[in-house]
């Protein structure tokens, strides 16, 4: 698990709802050793995101175009799936646990 990965997601990543799952699994599933390299198959992956095959796909390809994953392998395996994660660090900030309301500094949930 790529804990850095997974918080640059949580925070930076401008998807929603079920693109934002499948994001944040991609992290979770993510080898910061070798780059934010993801290898798992379609299958795994989906069930993780608790969506469909097709609706994976669908997703993945709205990562790619997006510029928040690359695919390292075209063409492998129908059902198996190479990416990078692409955490870009001055990406602007989407989400920050400490602001919760426009313009409203959250207060401490312990």
């Amino acid at each position: 698990m790529a804990v850095e990965t997974s918080a640059w997601v949580m925070r930076h990543s401008p998807t929603h709802a079920q693109d934002l799952v499948v994001h944040l699994c991609m992290a979770d599933l993510a080898d910061s050793t070798r780059g934010d390299r993801v290898e798992v198959s379609i299958d795994r992956l989906a069930c993780m995101a608790r969506v469909t095959p097709e609706e994976l796909r669908r997703s993945l390809t709205r990562l790619i175009d997006a510029g928040l994953a690359a695919e390292l392998v075209p063409g492998r395996a129908a059902n198996v799936g190479v990416w990078r994660l692409l955490c870009d660090p001055a990406s602007d900030v989407v989400f920050d646990r400490h602001v919760m309301f426009a313009g409203e500094e959250a207060r401490s949930v312990r």
